[in-house]
């Protein structure tokens, strides 16, 4: 049976954690007005271009708060409580690169699906005016403002600290948790599905190198092909930039068809090759070995079954996804005019 006090840990930590992702809630509000008002001062104050650049900086700053002060309040909340750190130390090998390359392309394939299928639905995703960030200094301002900082600031607290901080407690509940927790947080509909299997995929390749770079690094290559899709959007004609878009869609889903090819490759063969190595020294163990790579602690004995229901019962996530459901819809219900979805 699973220990009385691991459940109770369990318990103490996702309830922490609901009530740190109820602040992030807060805080992308408070921010965000924030953002807006400072924005609304520098357009009527500056030139339009140094009006841009300066608003960058400012929605960087905002975008870094959402972020930074719920990882801030659950580690503040716990300073009496068992928490894990951040897994800050780069441990890039080789196949890191590999890995990258096959995330995207998962990332970018499942939200090329996600479009099909919102467009087949006759769902309309929100979509923002950037047309003032289209000479080349102020793409650097949108490349902060989309790619650099979401990157950063989000891995670090749905990896780095929802993720690890869940993971004691089993592998699977920390990937499900988080992800849908990061699906959720974007409050969109129409994103829901797509955010959600990014989020497993970042949570995967966090967990197989023990190191929230390489979560880092797959989230800003992802978000940075966002950026180079809305460049091409306003920089050509509508028949030339679908030309642009749809190859480069094709391209990157290649490499990362044949990235990740290439990466069962590998697993089989450091398979095939730890089941030598455990069979000629039977006491070195195959998991043992696999957790000191990544860094990452055994999970504790509470079955999944059990886990999630903890987890569904906290009140913390309960509000939380409570008032993200409602958001969502509320924006659903404004985007489509007032009337349901079709």
């Amino acid at each position: 049976m699973p220990s009385l006090s691991n459940e109770t840990a369990l318990r103490s930590q996702v309830n922490r954690l609901g009530w740190a992702l109820c602040i992030m809630v807060a805080s992308t509000l408070v921010f965000g007005e924030i953002s807006l008002l400072v924005n609304q001062i520098l357009w009527n104050i500056g030139s339009e271009k140094l009006s841009v650049a300066m608003g960058a900086l400012s929605d960087t700053i905002c975008y870094l708060g959402y972020f930074l002060v719920p990882a801030w309040f659950f580690y503040a909340i716990s300073k009496k409580k068992v928490t894990e750190p951040v897994k800050f130390v780069p441990k890039f090998n080789r196949y890191v690169p590999l890995m990258i390359f096959a995330s995207i392309g998962i990332v970018l394939s499942t939200a090329v699906l996600n479009d099909w299928f919102c467009e087949f639905i006759g769902y309309q995703l929100p979509e923002d005016d950037y047309s003032q960030y289209m000479s080349d200094p102020e793409l650097v301002a949108l490349f902060m403002t989309m790619s650099l900082a979401p990157a950063f600031a989000e891995e670090l607290f749905f990896r780095g600290v929802i993720y690890t901080n869940l993971r004691p407690y089993g592998k699977v509940l920390a990937i499900l948790v988080s992800s849908v927790a990061f699906g959720l947080m974007h409050q969109n509909v129409g994103q829901f599905f797509y955010t959600t299997i990014a989020g497993i995929v970042m949570a995967l390749a966090y967990e197989a190198t023990g190191s929230i770079w390489t979560s880092v690094f797959i989230h800003m290559f992802n978000n940075l092909f966002a950026v180079f899709q809305t460049s091409v959007i306003y920089r050509y004609d509508e028949t030339s930039a679908a030309v642009i878009i749809y190859l480069s869609h094709a391209v990157v889903i290649f490499i990362g068809i044949m990235s990740a090819v290439l990466l069962l490759c590998v697993q089989r063969k450091q398979e095939r090759h730890q089941r030598e190595v455990t069979e000629k020294y039977p006491s070195q163990g195959v998991f043992g070995a696999a957790r000191s790579e990544n860094g990452f602690s055994s999970d504790e004995a509470i079955p999944f079954s059990r886990s999630i229901r903890i987890v569904m019962k906290s009140p913390a996530m309960i509000t939380f996804t409570a008032i993200s459901v409602a958001i969502m819809l509320l924006l659903a219900l404004m985007f489509s005019g007032g009337g349901t979805i079709a």
